[in-house]
């Protein structure tokens, strides 16, 4: 399942849903050019220049997960290039 957002606390709430309904993994979006994503809504590709907040969103998934024992949903990170 691809995640697109920079919310480390409601890209975690999707994360653990997404885990709950079966998904074993899990990316978030960091390459999608369209203006709709990286313009306005400032994921997919705008994401390449914010590490910061990949980094932050990334462990609030890998924390959630492996609180709720998801630790086996392997989680990365998409870039387009």
């Amino acid at each position: 399942m691809q995640l697109g957002g920079n919310d480390p606390a409601s890209c975690a709430k999707a994360a653990l849903a997404v885990a709950k309904r079966g998904y074993t993994e899990i990316n978030l979006n960091c390459g999608c050019p369209s203006d709709r994503v990286s313009g306005k809504g400032e994921f997919g590709a705008s994401l390449m220049l914010k590490p910061t907040v990949v980094k932050n969103v990334m462990g609030a998934i890998r924390e959630i997960l492996d609180k709720n024992g998801f630790a086996n949903v392997e989680t990365s990170v998409f870039f387009l290039i």
